[in-house]
C-alpha cells in the first residue's frame, strides 16, 4: 500500500518538514517543535497497520515502554500522539550517519573504532535489560554515530516489556533476519540474550565488514542461523588475533544459555581478544639465557577510518561524468557499429542487432567507468558496477532495432492514422506514453544490474531500480516536447545532439536520486 507523504502538514504541534527514512512499522520525518524551538524525529505507524486495534495497542505500549528509558546511548522518546487516522511517536532527532552506512562505506573497522561502539552499544542494551525491555532488531541500521563517536541505539519500535508478551502470538517473527537470535527465527519466546546474540553479530560485521549468514531469501537466512555454525572470524579477517575466535563463538552461540549474559561480559571478552598477539604463542619450553637486546619500538594503533566524504554535491558531479561518459562512448560506438555493418553487410538484421549491440555495450562500459568514479568515493567494492552496467546496456541495444521493427510495423501507423483523423495531440501523448513505457522498462534492466552489485552494500538498491525505470522514462517526454516546439536537429548534429540531451536529463534524475539515498541517514530516530 502506498503511504501518503506528510511533508509540509501538521500532526498536532508539530510541523513535518521532510522524510528520513520508512521501517517495517511505518515512516521517520524530520519535525520541528515550534513552542520548544528544536527539530525532532516524528514516527509515524503504517496506516494499514493503523486499522488493526492490535497493532495501535502495541504501537502505544511501545512508545510507553521506551518512553521509560533514560540513557545517553538510546534514544530519547519526547511525545506520542493521535491525529486523525494517524499514531505517531515524537523523538529525540539526531545528525550522522547510522552504523551500517559507515561499515558499507569504509569496510571493516579497526579495533579501536570498533570497541568504543559495541561498548556504549553493550551499556545501553544492559541498561534496558535491567528495566525489563528487550530490543529485538539490534543491528547496526538502528545506530546512529554521531561525529564525536556517540552511538545512539534507535527504533525501539519492536521493543516492549520482556514479561508483556500477550501481544504477540508464539511463532511469530519480529525483527531482522540477518541479526535474529536463532529462537528469535524459531519464534520461540524471547528474553535478553537475544539481543546480545543480535550485537554479537554487530561485533562480527564491524570487525569483518560481513554479517555471519548471508542467502539469496530470507528464509534461507533464517534456516542457517539456526542450523549452521558461523563462519570463523579470521576466516574472512585473518590479521585479527586467534584468541577472537571462542569470544565470537560463544557470543553466536545457538543456545542462550551458553552465550555471554550481559552485554559488559561481551565486550569486555572482546577487550581482551583483540589485545592478544596476532598469532598464536609458542609452546611453552626451557628459557634460554638472558640476553641483553634493545628496545621494541611500539607500534601505534591504527588510526580510526576517516569520516565518508560530503553527498551534498554528489548529484553534480555524477551529472557531469554521465553526460562526458554518454559524449565519450557514444559518438566513438557509432562508428564502430558503422564500420561493422559494412563488414556484415549493410541494412541486414544481423548487421543492426550487431552493431547496436556492440555500440551500446561500448557505451556501458563508458559510462559505467564515469560514474564508478564518483560513485567509488562513498561506497566500497563496487568495481563490478562497470561490467554490469556495460553488460545491460549491450543487452538493451541487442533489443533496441526490434523495439524500432515494433513501432515502425504496428504502432507507427496506428499513431499516423491518429493524426490523419485530426486527433494530432493524441497521436503525441500515445507515442509519448508507449515510449515511457519501453523506455521505463530498459530503466528497470540497467537499475536492477547495478542493484545487484550494491545490494549488499546499501540497503536502498531496490529503490535504485525504481530511480533508474523513472529516469529512463521521464527522458521521453522531455525530449518529446523540446522537439515539439523547437523542431527535430537535422544534420550530423541531430546525431548526438538529442541523445546528449537525453543523457543530461536521465544523469541529473538519477543523480538527484543517489543524493538523497547517500544522505538520507544524515538524520536519526529511524
Amino acid at each position: 500500500m502506498m503511504i501518503p507523504n506528510l511533508v509540509g502538514s501538521r500532526l498536532g504541534k508539530y510541523e513535518i518538514r521532510a522524510e528520513i527514512g520508512r521501517g517495517g512499522m511505518g515512516t521517520v520525518y524530520l519535525g520541528y517543535d515550534p513552542l520548544l524551538d528544536r527539530k525532532v524525529a516524528v514516527k509515524v505507524l503504517a496506516p494499514h497497520l493503523a486499522w488493526e486495534s492490535d497493532f495501535v495497542e502495541r504501537f502505544l505500549r511501545e512508545a510507553r515502554s521506551a518512553a521509560r528509558l533514560r540513557h545517553p546511548s538510546i534514544v530519547t522518546i519526547y511525545d506520542v500522539g493521535h491525529e486523525g487516522n494517524w499514531y505517531f511517536l515524537v523523538m529525540e532527532y539526531l545528525a550522522g550517519p547510522t552504523l551500517a552506512q559507515l561499515i558499507a562505506r569504509q569496510g571493516p573497522m579497526s579495533s579501536s573504532r570498533a570497541l568504543p561502539i559495541l561498548r556504549q552499544l553493550a551499556d545501553a542494551l544492559d541498561y534496558a535489560h535491567r528495566q525489563g525491555l528487550i530490543h529485538r532488531d539490534v543491528k547496526p541500521g538502528n545506530v546512529i554515530i554521531s561525529d564525536e563517536g556517540q552511538a545512539t541505539l534507535t527504533d525501539f519500535g519492536v521493543a516492549r516489556a520482556a514479561q508483556e508478551t500477550r501481544l504477540t502470538a508464539t511463532g511469530s517473527v519480529v525483527g531482522t533476519p540477518r541479526y535474529m537470535s536463532p529462537e528469535q527465527a524459531r519464534g520461540d519466546a524471547l528474553d535478553h540474550r537475544s539481543d546480545l546474540y543480535s550485537l554479537g553479530v554487530v561485533a562480527y560485521e564491524m570487525l569483518t565488514g560481513q554479517v555471519p549468514f548471508t542467502a539469496t531469501t530470507p528464509h534461507a537466512v533464517l534456516h542457517k542461523l539456526i542450523y549452521e555454525a558461523p563462519p570463523p572470524v579470521r576466516s574472512r579477517r585473518p590479521d585479527l588475533p586467534p584468541a577472537i575466535e571462542p569470544v565470537m563463538a560463544r557470543a553466536l552461540a545457538k543456545a542462550p544459555e551458553s552465550r555471554y549474559q550481559t552485554g559488559r561480559e561481551l565486550v569486555q571478552a572482546l577487550e581482551q581478544a583483540l589485545a592478544a598477539p596476532a598469532s598464536a604463542p609458542p609452546e611453552s619450553r626451557p628459557a634460554p639465557p638472558p640476553t641483553v637486546t634493545a628496545a621494541p619500538v611500539p607500534t601505534p594503533a591504527p588510526a580510526p577510518p576517516t569520516a565518508p566524504p560530503s553527498a551534498r554535491w554528489v548529484w553534480l558531479w555524477w551529472l557531469l561524468v554521465s553526460v562526458l561518459g554518454w559524449a565519450l562512448g557514444w559518438i566513438p560506438g557509432m562508428a564502430l557499429a558503422e564500420q561493422i555493418g559494412h563488414f556484415i553487410g549493410p541494412y541486414t538484421a544481423l548487421a543492426e542487432i550487431v552493431g547496436s549491440l556492440v555500440q551500446w555495450g561500448l557505451l556501458g562500459l563508458v559510462l559505467g567507468t564515469s560514474q564508478w568514479l564518483v560513485l567509488r568515493r562513498y561506497l566500497r567494492g563496487v568495481g563490478g558496477w562497470i561490467v554490469a552496467t556495460g553488460l545491460a546496456l549491450a543487452l538493451l541495444g541487442s533489443v533496441k532495432w526490434l523495439q524500432g521493427a515494433v513501432a515502425d510495423t504496428l504502432l507507427m501507423p496506428l499513431n499516423d492514422a491518429l493524426i490523419g483523423s485530426g486527433w494530432e495531440g493524441i497521436g503525441f501523448l500515445f507515442s509519448v506514453v508507449l515510449g515511457m513505457a519501453m523506455e521505463g522498462a530498459s530503466g528497470l534492466v540497467l537499475g536492477a544490474a547495478q542493484a545487484l552489485v550494491i545490494r549488499r552494500r546499501v540497503d536502498w538498491a531496490g529503490r535504485w531500480v525504481g530511480i533508474n525505470a523513472l529516469a529512463w522514462a521521464l527522458v521521453v517526454p522531455v525530449v518529446s516536447l523540446l522537439t515539439w516546439f523547437l523542431g527535430e536537429p537535422g544534420g550530423p548534429e541531430g546525431l548526438w545532439l538529442l541523445p546528449v540531451i537525453s543523457s543530461a536529463i536521465f544523469a541529473l534524475i538519477t543523480g538527484l536520486g543517489l543524493n538523497r539515498q547517500l544522505r538520507r541517514g544524515t538524520g536519526g530516530g529511524k
